[in-house]
């Protein structure tokens, strides 16, 4: 079984350390294989007998001792499916938020109940190599998710190509059709091993291929070359044809967007609030920006994010004193005021107003507004 995935899973740590090296390598670089602490990336298995979770698990990073330096579980989503009659997983990776430098890390995934383990290959989270990387996104058609990754390959120079047809007229003269011409990209491996070689050519050959958001409109093979000197790397460099009119956003396809599920007072209410209170689908830590309150339009009070109590993902502010009857209420949430795993939380704006009593306080006890 040909498992391409550039995050390769593997029961045995020391089998997921091999990454195809000459047995003549003494000089090992492992830095081909790159997550940027704030890009999400999305993989599919092929584990030989399958791999499954039923939901229990967890994901840390270790180092090549298997020493544990952080735990990612909140980072990363699995759906769990069946591909050619074996259980695999695809696995989205959020945000992981630290970077590791150059130094080789492994993926460690953890079955809480079974307590078995898989490691991925060695890679490396780091931005160090942000701008002389290149971030991929594939599929072919009919599969279910984009898979993505970062490889330490960079854009060199635009090429181009060009074709026509000629025929020769009744009279004796050439003609030529008019030209059409290809758009090229050339990009440079400088230091890629046996491992990302091997699954950058099935990467190049599938149905949909796109390349730091740019479709790929062709088909390729790269073709090696020799190992420089007593290292386990060699040197590429490849074209692609390139259309600039079809792009690629990442969207993510296994965690959900982050929403503003629920949040009070809303609508009209006919109790005078004391908070204002807000809940999103993920976690959320302070970021900047700012929650304003306005009366009738007229802004009354800006709230800082000092001012902003945070409880998981749970936002709350005092609003005693502030609120009255007969009154509308607008509250306005400016952009990035939260931060999650799935990113900063976007701009929101709600109304409310509060009731004016419709009975006499001789009818109903003071549990009502009333006149």
């Amino acid at each position: 079984m040909n498992d391409f995935s550039f995050l390769t899973l593997n029961p045995d740590f020391e089998k997921a350390k091999y990454t195809r090296a000459s047995s003549m390598s003494s000089i090992f670089v492992l830095n081909q294989i790159i997550l940027s602490p704030n890009e999400t990336y999305l993989q599919t298995t092929n584990v030989s007998g399958g791999i499954a979770f039923d939901g229990n698990y967890q994901v840390k990073i270790v180092d090549c001792s298997g020493i544990e330096l952080m735990d990612i579980t909140n980072n990363v989503a699995i759906n769990e499916r069946t591909i050619n009659g074996v259980q695999q997983i695809d696995f989205e990776i959020v945000r992981i938020g630290r970077d590791f430098y150059n130094n080789k890390v492994y993926l460690k995934f953890i079955h809480t109940v079974g307590e078995l383990i898989w490691y991925s290959n060695p890679i490396v989270i780091t931005n160090i190599y942000k701008f002389d990387s290149s971030y991929f996104a594939y599929k072919n058609v009919g599969d279910q998710f984009y898979q993505s990754i970062r490889l330490h390959t960079f854009f060199s120079v635009n090429d181009a190509e060009s074709n026509s047809s000629s025929y020769t007229s009744y009279d004796g003269k050439k003609v030529t059709s008019r030209l059409v011409i290809t758009e090229m990209e050339k990009y440079l491996f400088e230091k890629i091993d046996n491992f990302t070689y091997r699954r950058l050519n099935n990467l190049l050959s599938r149905n949909v291929v796109y390349i730091n958001g740019n479709r790929i409109t062709d088909k390729q093979t790269i073709s090696s070359s020799d190992r420089t000197a007593d290292t386990n790397i060699f040197g590429i460099d490849f074209k692609v044809s390139i259309n600039y009119n079809e792009t690629f956003d990442y969207n993510y396809q296994i965690f959900d967007e982050l929403q503003l599920i629920n949040y009070a007072p809303k609508s009209s209410v006919s109790i005078i609030p004391l908070d204002l209170y807000g809940t999103y689908n993920y976690a959320i830590s302070q970021n900047v920006g700012t929650i304003k309150l306005y009366e009738d339009g007229a802004l009354i009070s800006t709230f800082f994010p000092s001012d902003i109590l945070i409880s998981g993902n749970v936002f709350t502010i005092d609003i005693s004193g502030l609120i009255s009857v007969g009154h509308v209420y607008t509250v306005k949430l400016s952009d990035g005021l939260f931060s999650t795993i799935v990113g900063n939380s976007e701009a929101f704006e709600w109304q409310f107003d509060i009731q004016t009593g419709e009975y006499e306080s001789t009818q109903y006890t003071n549990e009502y507004l009333i006149n």
